[in-house]
This record gives C-alpha cells, structure tokens and sequence, in this order.
C-alpha cells in the first residue's frame, strides 16, 4: 500500500489540475493513481478493497461524512491556518476549528490513515478521532486516504481559516455565481472539460498521465519525487 501513496502523492504533485477535487477532480487522481500502481501493489489494494478500483471509492470520504457514524470524520478533510500566511505548524494549525480540539486536520488524517492502511498503527490525532480510528477497517483506511491525497492538494483545502478556506469568498466563475472553494472543486474542472477535452473525463486524465510517464514534459520532475 505504501506504492500506492506514493503513486497518489505523485500523480498530485504533476501539474496544474491533477489534484482537482470534486467528483470528477477525485476520479481522474485516483484513475491515474492506479495506472501508476506496480503489478504487486495493484494485486494488494484490489484485495483490501474488496475487488473495487480507485476510482471507485474516490469520493466515499465525502459520501459517509454527511452519515451520523462517519460524522467524526468531516473536520479530517482540511486543514486552515493563519491568515496570510503561508507557513502551516502541526502544533498550532492541526485542530477542529468548532471545538479547538488538538491533532484534528487533513494533515494528520493521511499519516494516521497512511500507518492503518500499511501497519494498522495510529498514532498523533486526537484521543476521540483515535477511539473512531480503532474501529475502521483497513479497506475504509485506504478509502480515506485516497480522498485526503486529493483533498489536500485542492489549495483551499489548506487555505486560511478568516475565509473558511475560500468558503466565504464569493467569485463569479464564467457568468455563474459561486465561492472560491467551489470554482476550484468543480468550477474550473468543468471548464476546462468543456473548452479543451470535449467534456471528455479520460481524455484528461490521459493527457494528465502522459504528462508525467516517459516521454511526458513533467516526467523528469516526476522521476524525483518517487
């Protein structure tokens, strides 16, 4: 599994749009996330996940937040920090913005998820995210993590905590009325579905995996990020 997060983190470092965010955004990062996996690798997560793909359970994180049971998880998906600034600190930037509660963020979600998936270990969120953690079974642990990869590579996902991540911030994108946070989940991508790949969601994502494969204009800057 850990081929596996390091096939997500490089598929969501390459590029402009790789890490895009809202069904269509998690889908084409994970499809191609997949595409990158080893034979072993592919073998191993396909087993944990009960026969389904990446794709598959790419937006369950987002599904099961809004059921009672799942309700712990939703602080998980971001991270704010500082207004204007641009310096993130575990200890004083990781916490549930309702409650204050400590080791409560995006950022300690994926190195939890990332040790239950691969070792079955947690280790630095907080006691009662730990309590839930005990319980979630390893195919839920990879399901998590691949949302999250994806999640915290949106840019308001770890945005600032005055605009609530860009939540607050009203924008018109192309005519239509939204926030901030929207146009870059789903605004963008869908324009540019549009305008470049004939709304065409494996046209992307191939052009976006050819980038970062031999031959690719990012492949070089891919090579070292393994």
């Amino acid at each position: 599994l850990s081929h596996m997060a390091a096939a997500l983190v490089l598929v969501l470092l390459c590029g402009a749009g790789a890490g895009a965010w809202g069904t269509v955004g998690h889908q084409v990062v994970a499809g191609i996330a997949e595409s990158l996996l080893s034979n072993k690798a592919y073998t191993i997560v396909t087993a944990v996940l009960n026969g389904e793909s990446l794709v598959d359970v790419a937006m369950w994180a987002d599904n099961v937040r809004r059921q009672a049971a799942y309700a712990w998880s939703s602080p998980l998906h971001f991270v704010d920090i500082e207004d204007r600034s641009c310096v993130y600190n575990y200890n004083d930037d990781c916490y549930d913005v309702k409650t204050g509660e400590k080791g409560v963020c995006i950022t300690a979600a994926i190195l939890n998820f990332t040790r239950q998936a691969v070792v079955r270990k947690q280790s630095i969120m907080s006691q009662r995210i730990k309590a839930h953690l005990s319980s979630v079974p390893q195919d839920e642990a990879v399901k998590f993590l691949v949302h999250f990869l994806g999640d915290i590579h949106q840019p308001l996902h770890t945005g600032f905590r005055g605009d609530l991540g860009g939540n607050s911030i009203k924008v018109t994108l192309f005519a239509d009325s939204t926030n901030l946070h929207s146009a870059w989940d789903s605004g963008l991508i869908s324009h540019l579905l549009e305008q470049e790949y004939g709304d065409s969601q494996s046209a992307w994502q191939n052009d976006l995996l050819n980038r970062v494969t031999e031959g690719g204009e990012r492949h070089a800057v891919a090579q070292r990020w393994k």
